[in-house]
């Protein structure tokens, strides 16, 4: 009898090995990452600290959260029209700060096997999806919307469409 590491995915894997001897060795194994987008008025403090997502993080003990702050002013990730929230835009290119902001998050400290966005933050993941071309395994979206108003970011996202990403959308019972 030969002893040694009998499972082929280690490191020192013994292709001859007849009986296992409990010694295999295998890299690191990299925690699974969520990229956590917060709503709009809100910050990545905000969110992180919601107990809601306190208790997902505490669910889920083999993922590693991440939760960046929106590049633009009042905490929001697509800012209003020009003439109000209510005007609306027709320009595709309208959440580019963002975007773009996101994608440097992301190179900085991804890759993500998750997008998790909450209100505001789910419309952006969604517009986010349809500018990118980054994939990620799971799309979670909390009390999340489209930004209908925003012409442009809608028919990108509606000429990308379908997806490819699993998506789990979450409601709460009072949301519209």
């Amino acid at each position: 009898t030969i002893s040694g590491c009998m499972d082929s995915t280690a490191l020192n894997y013994n292709s001859e090995a007849t009986k296992d001897d409990e010694s295999c060795s295998y890299l690191p194994s990299q925690p699974m990452k969520i990229l956590a987008l917060h709503g709009g008025g809100g910050s990545a403090e905000s969110l992180q600290s919601d107990s809601g997502i306190q208790d997902l993080m505490q669910a889920l003990p083999g993922y590693d959260f991440y939760f960046p702050q929106t590049p633009e002013s009042d905490g929001v990730w697509i800012r209003d029209a020009p003439g109000g929230k209510e005007e609306g835009t027709t320009d595709p290119d309208w959440a580019n700060q963002s975007i773009s902001y996101l994608d440097s998050y992301i190179v900085e400290n991804g890759p993500f096997n998750a997008i998790l966005g909450y209100s505001q933050g789910a419309a952006m993941s969604i517009i986010y999806l349809a500018h990118s071309d980054i994939v990620f395994d799971k799309v979670i979206l909390m009390n999340g919307y489209l930004e209908s108003a925003h012409q442009g970011l809608m028919h990108t996202i509606v000429d990308k469409s379908p997806f490819s990403e699993a998506a789990l959308i979450f409601e709460g019972e009072n949301d519209e």
